[in-house]
């Protein structure tokens, strides 16, 4: 009879460990000296599992470390989370890091979860509001958890994190991805409009060319404008040749008598007249 009893003892053990739920994430702590958290952070778990023998794998991840938006428009993250089980919200930051946040936005997987859980590898493409998520650096974090010797693992810090309970942690920028002029219309001509390029950077560090149309800069009389620059008319000898600079292009005279381009030089341009290129191309 005591051997019955014994035995609905221990099937009844074995069972209350196998039915043996996850526990609820600990607190989301702000610090504004998290910094750039990527991996782990005291206080949060780190995003590798701590308790896996070899290898760490990689339980928590997102799809890219900056994310360019339209002020007033939306982004896409990609979140995964590869775990035994999965906890049902992730959080987001509502406040630039170094700065006081309003507190953390909840975004829920999708499916039903069972006592807040989800089993196995949850990934989704969450759409985030900028109105929400404000320009700045952001930290977003999950949990998850692993049975180890029949006990939950979730979000360690260390495989010597015996308490663990946390939340892991990434770290993020959203960016204003709105381009703005840094430089002039830059084009060779002095006075006739020309097509050229400007650069452009916008809030992500991001530099870019673009083209550009220059208007026409008139001349002051009595110079006319002639192949792009000011010029008085009958300034040289039609046929004559002259140096921009030393080592060229070299220019010609044309037959209303103003210096217009005529070649490049190779090696060096000479003067006096009738001087021009030594070598050109």
């Amino acid at each position: 009879m005591r051997k019955w009893i014994i035995l609905f003892i221990v099937l009844g053990l074995a069972a209350c460990t196998q039915s043996q739920e996850p526990p609820l994430p600990g607190t989301k702590p702000f610090n504004p000296l998290l910094g750039m958290a990527y991996t782990h952070y005291n206080t949060f778990g780190h995003i590798r599992d701590q308790y896996a023998t070899g290898a760490k794998p990689l339980v928590f991840t997102i799809d890219q470390d900056q994310y360019p938006v339209t002020p007033g428009g939306t982004f896409t993250m990609d979140i995964g989370v590869d775990h035994e089980k999965v906890f049902e919200n992730i959080y987001i930051s509502t406040g630039p890091a170094g700065a006081a946040p309003t507190g953390w936005q909840p975004y829920t997987f999708p499916g039903t979860p069972t006592n807040h859980f989800f089993d196995g590898v949850q990934q989704h493409t969450f759409t985030i509001d900028s109105n929400q998520i404000l320009l700045g650096d952001h930290f977003i974090i999950a949990y998850s958890c692993k049975q180890y010797g029949g006990v939950y693992r979730c979000g360690c810090e260390t495989a010597a994190d015996t308490v663990c309970n946390k939340f892991m942690i990434h770290y993020f920028e959203v960016c204003d991805e709105t381009y703005t002029d840094t430089g002039s219309c830059v084009c060779t001509d002095d006075c006739d409009g020309c097509t050229g390029t400007k650069t452009q950077t916008n809030g992500c560090e991001q530099t870019r060319q673009e083209t550009c149309t220059r208007a026409a800069v008139p001349c002051t009389a009595p110079e006319q404008c002639v192949s792009g620059s000011c010029q008085i008319a009958g300034e040289c000898t039609p046929g004559d040749l002259r140096c921009e600079t030393g080592s060229g292009p070299e220019q010609i005279c044309d037959a209303t008598g103003h210096w217009i381009h005529n070649r490049n030089c190779v090696f060096v341009c000479q003067e006096p007249l009738p001087g021009g290129c030594m070598g050109s191309f």
